[in-house]
Parts: structure tokens; C-alpha cells; sequence
């Protein structure tokens, strides 16, 4: 039986996340033995000031570049110079943010030895890791999941290996860490370029600069939106309610990551799917659009049944709680990956502005939900929160996308094929 290529490159897209969920879970008992709590919190303050500025940052010109590379028809210039203003603005972005981030982030007293210089290896591996970055985004674009895997794992294992050895055999402490974190971006960074050259080191307009960013500008705002949506809660509980709660609520999140990572794996092979058939094939879409929907309910509820077994038999009773925060955040998890097969759509007709507005109005949903129930049910209401803002985010973006296949070039050549038959 032939498996359709959307499920094999899902397939792929999910394994390799878990495979490095793995390494670094068997790395944290190591790892602990030689850092404190406290050095703990410096390195993930730094590493997350880093992730912000690589991934989240130029979010925006990521999706005009991915919108190129898949539908070169839907610009006005040229798509080739479209798709290097895209990507040369992201790579100008993060080399300015890296930049103006330093003198302001070394003030920051993290209480380890060689602040600066851990600030300059997280500032350097955050500018190299966006280069692979950018490349697994072509890669899976272009519906390459092999290319994608292959600089993933090279990447994550060697950060994983160089870590290990600068903590345990050199003992550079938390400085360790970010030298294995610039180790793995380095090894991906050479055939990163030599896949980006064409669009890296070519001319790019004015006018496709501009193109590129009216399409790539609300996207800014709506990555902004999303991560409050997904951390403010954190926040809002450590204020409001106590550090056990903050605690149960954090334990419930990691366990739940599970189906985010299976949500946002199966949107990376989704994607370019979408883009590839939208325009003849809508029906196609609406089928496929079913499949997912499915698995990733299935996933939910998986987890949900499975939660309480595990939390009661292999996490200490202290977190016993957390079983039924762990259950609401898996089925938010579930209506997140409905919005990505919804939010697909508003990006494939341009309208990502509606989806930054859409977003932005879930998030205050949820810092309202959030200052409402945290006071009564402490973690639980955090949980309760982020369910009831994913399913109306997820609503939203349905209720704005609905007519999108409907309106699609190849809705009309179906119904005269079908009309004909």
C-alpha cells in the first residue's frame, strides 16, 4: 500500500523532534550533578532571549520567504527577488537584534562567572542557528523532509555532544552549554548557505523588499500575540498565585508539550501541501484538512487517558495534582493544531492581518480568563484559561477562513469537472 506523501513527511517531522526530546532528557540527570538551581535559571534566561530573537523575531519574513518559494504566481515582482528581500531581511533583522541586544543584556547580572562571554556565545550561536533555521525552512518547503532531518539531528546531536564534553570533561560550566549550543549551529551552518546561496548572496529590490514585508509585517504582531498566548499565563500565576502552583502548572505544560510538538510537526509537512494543491485541488485540501483534524484528536485523547497513569506511577506525588491541568492543556494543544490547518488558510489568500487581529484578541481573551480564575483555582484556572482561548482562537480562525477553499481558482474547476461527469 502506498503511503501518501503527507503522512510520510509527517512522519519524519514528528520522529526527529522526539528523537531530540530524548537526548535531552538522558542529558538532564548529567547535567545536574554539575550546575546549581540558580545556574540553571542563568542559562535559561540566556538560551530564551536567544530563541526569541532566532525564531520568533523574523517570523514574519519566514513566511513571506516559505509564500515564495511555494507559490511564485501570487507576487507581483519577480519571485525570485521576492524571496531574497524575504530572506536577506530576516538575516538583517537578527543581525541587529543580536547586536542591539548585547549592551543591554550584559547588564543583566545572571550570577555567573563570564557573564559577557556567555552573552556573546548564545548572541553568535542565535545568528548561526537562524542561518539553519532558514534553511530547514526551504527544505521543508520544498517538501525535502530527509535535507530537514538530517541538518536537525546533525545539529541537535552535535550540541548535545559538545555540551556534554565542555560541562563534564572541561568543567566550563554554564559557559558549556552555550559553546555546545554554538558547536551544533556551526557544524549546520556551511551546507545551510550552500542551500541558500541563491537567494542569500543575490540582489534584492526595493520593491521586493517592500512586497515582502507588507505580506511578512502583521505576522510580527502575531508571533508576539501567540507567545503571550502561550507564556503569559506563567507570569500571571507566579504574581497571583504561589510558586508550588507555578510549579504543578510548569510540570502539566512539559507533559503536554507532547501534543504541541506533534501539532506543529504535522503543520511543517502540511504546509507546503497546502500551497502545493490549493489552487486545483481543494477538495484534496477539505480531505486532508479531515485526516489531520483526526489524528491530532486522537493524539488528545491519547494523552488524556494516558496522563493520570503516568503522572500517578512515574512522577513524584508532590505533582499529583497536576494530572488534570496536564488533561486540559493536552485537549488546548489539540484545538492549537486545528488552528494551524485554519490558519493556513488566511496565510495562502494573503490575509495576515486578520490573523494577527484574530491572535492578539484570543490573547487578551486569555490574560482576562487568567486574572479571572488564577485567584480562585490557581493552576487549575491557568489551565482552564489556555483551553477556552485555544478553542476560541481555533473558532475565530474558522469562522475567517471558512469560504477560503470554496473561493479557491480550483473550487470552480471542480464543480465543472464534476458538472460534466
Amino acid at each position: 500500500m502506498r503511503v501518501p506523501r503527507l503522512a510520510r513527511h509527517s512522519a519524519v517531522y514528528v520522529a526527529v523532534p522526539i528523537a531530540q526530546r530524548v537526548v535531552y532528557f538522558l542529558l538532564i540527570p548529567v547535567f545536574t550533578r554539575y550546575f546549581s538551581p540558580s545556574d540553571y535559571g542563568a542559562w535559561g534566561y540566556a538560551s530564551v532571549v536567544g530563541t526569541m530573537l532566532g525564531t520568533f523575531g523574523p517570523l514574519g519574513f519566514f513566511s513571506a520567504y516559505a509564500y515564495a518559494l511555494r507559490r511564485p504566481g501570487e507576487w507581483r515582482n519577480a519571485p525570485a527577488a521576492v524571496r531574497r528581500a524575504a530572506l536577506q531581511g530576516a538575516v538583517v533583522l537578527v543581525a541587529l537584534a543580536s547586536v542591539l541586544v548585547f549592551p543591554i543584556a550584559r547588564r543583566v547580572n545572571l550570577g555567573v562567572v563570564h557573564g559577557d562571554l556567555l552573552w556573546l556565545l548564545v548572541l553568535a550561536a542565535t545568528f548561526t542557528g537562524f542561518l539553519v533555521q532558514a534553511a530547514k525552512r526551504r527544505h521543508q518547503m520544498l517538501e525535502e523532509p530527509r535535507r530537514f532531518a538530517w541538518l536537525e539531528l546533525t545539529t541537535g546531536l552535535t550540541t548535545a555532544a559538545a555540551s556534554l564534553v565542555a560541562v563534564v570533561v572541561l568543567g566550563w560550566g554554564v559557559l558549556g552549554l552555550a559553546a555546545g549550543l554554538l558547536a551544533g549551529a556551526a557544524v549546520g551552518v556551511i551546507p545551510a548557505v550552500r542551500s541558500l546561496r541563491i537567494d542569500l548572496f543575490g540582489l534584492a529590490s526595493r520593491e521586493s523588499l517592500g512586497e515582502a514585508f507588507a505580506y511578512g509585517f502583521p505576522l510580527f504582531f502575531h508571533a508576539g500575540a501567540a507567545i503571550m498566548l502561550q507564556y503569559v499565563d506563567r507570569f500571571m500565576l507566579e504574581r497571583m498565585s504561589t510558586l508550588p502552583e507555578l510549579g504543578i502548572y510548569s510540570l502539566a505544560g512539559q507533559l503536554a508539550t507532547a501534543m504541541t510538538i506533534v501539532a506543529t510537526s504535522t503543520n511543517q509537512a502540511y504546509m507546503p501541501f497546502l500551497y502545493r494543491h490549493f489552487d486545483l485541488r481543494p477538495r484534496l485540501i477539505a480531505r486532508a484538512q479531515a485526516y489531520v483534524a483526526a489524528f491530532f484528536a486522537t493524539a488528545a485523547i491519547g494523552g488524556i487517558l494516558a496522563a493520570p497513569f503516568f503522572i500517578r506511577h512515574f512522577i513524584d506525588p508532590e505533582f499529583a495534582r497536576s494530572s488534570f491541568p496536564t488533561q486540559l492543556l493536552l485537549a488546548g494543544g489539540m484545538f492549537h493544531g486545528f488552528y494551524y490547518l485554519m490558519l493556513g488558510r488566511l496565510l495562502v489568500l494573503r490575509r495576515t492581518r486578520t490573523a494577527f487581529v484574530v491572535t492578539a484578541a484570543a490573547t487578551a481573551l486569555n490574560v482576562a480568563l487568567n486574572y479571572r480564575l488564577i485567584p480562585m483555582l490557581a493552576a487549575e484556572g491557568a489551565a482552564w484559561a489556555t483551553l477556552v482561548s485555544e478553542f476560541c482562537l481555533f473558532a475565530a480562525m474558522w469562522y475567517f477562513s471558512r469560504g477560503a477553499l470554496t473561493r479557491s481558482p480550483g473550487a470552480d474547476v471542480a464543480d465543472r469537472i464534476a458538472a460534466g461527469s
